[in-house]
């Protein structure tokens, strides 16, 4: 019966984080995209992957420059005689870092522009996604490595851990930038400026 339980936990995980992707548009990479007929929405085998989302009027994000220089470095890691899970968590980290760094500062250049109200809302909002973002990863640790009965998943599931920390806060980093762009400012990365 457990055995089952387990299983039952394990595909809900997956699905979750499978389809985590809030929107085509914010997608590092055009295989992240879905097949789906723009018309009904729906699941499609013709549908392109490279154009799902009307990108006309929106900056393109799929080629920023921490997504490359991740890419890039994930490629040699993966291709290394040394490879280790260590070295895959700490690539994460490192990236999650740099996406965190650069949240703040779209954060602070959005609150700058906005309204006293509406900085307000954006405050509330991000501290509701904070809020979100730690208990998910608390949630994480707590049923895959902290149970009771043992812990659950191995090293990988570390990797998967980091990696979907490192998601969130670049999902929310580019949703900021999204707001920003809308209300008429261009996106510059503080990752590609310091460079």
């Amino acid at each position: 019966m457990s055995k089952r339980i387990l299983l039952v936990l394990v595909v809900v995980a997956v699905s979750f984080f499978a389809g985590y992707e809030f929107s085509v548009y914010v997608s590092n990479s055009p295989s992240n995209r879905p097949n789906t007929d723009p018309d009904s929405g729906e699941a499609s085998e013709s549908a392109s992957s490279e154009s799902d989302f009307p990108t006309e009027g929106y900056p393109d994000f799929t080629m920023n420059p921490i997504d490359k220089d991740y890419e890039r470095e994930e490629k040699i890691l993966g291709e290394s005689m040394n490879y280790s899970t260590l070295g895959h968590i700490q690539l994460e980290d490192k990236y999650a870092l740099l996406w965190d760094i650069e949240l703040n500062a779209i954060y602070n250049k959005l609150l700058a522009v906005l309204e006293k109200e509406e900085q307000d809302l954006l405050r509330e909002a991000q501290t509701g996604w904070v809020q979100l973002h730690q208990k998910e990863s608390e949630f994480y640790y707590r049923v895959f490595y902290e149970r009771s009965s043992g812990q659950l998943l191995g090293s990988l599931g570390r990797i998967e851990a980091v990696f979907y920390h490192k998601e969130r806060i670049r999902q929310r980093t580019l949703e900021l930038m999204v707001h920003y762009y809308r209300l008429g400012y261009e996106i510059d990365f503080e990752y590609e400026l310091a460079s």
